[in-house]
């Protein structure tokens, strides 16, 4: 990640299990830990939370697991580009 062309300290935190959503939000104590030090701090919901309900959740079990670590890596990716 960059910032006016200066790459910009990144810690990527990935949640998604048991059906369970990760809402996005702000977070006081992420804020002072990375954010008022110059670091971004990047929340990705993978697949298996229960943001886009039950159905959702169950196409990322058993042999398609796989599926649940795809955002992280497109998350990573994304913003690895940036």
């Amino acid at each position: 990640m960059e910032a006016d062309g200066v790459p910009v300290p990144t810690v990527m935190y990935g949640y998604g299990g048991f059906e369970i959503p990760m809402t996005p939000g702000y977070s006081a104590t992420v804020g002072e830990a990375f954010l008022s030090k110059g670091m971004c701090y990047v929340m990705t919901c993978i697949r298996g939370g229960g943001e886009f309900g039950p159905k959702w959740h169950r196409a990322a079990k058993k042999e398609k697991r796989w599926k649940a670590y795809e955002a992280g890596v497109c998350t990573r990716s994304y913003f690895s580009a940036t």
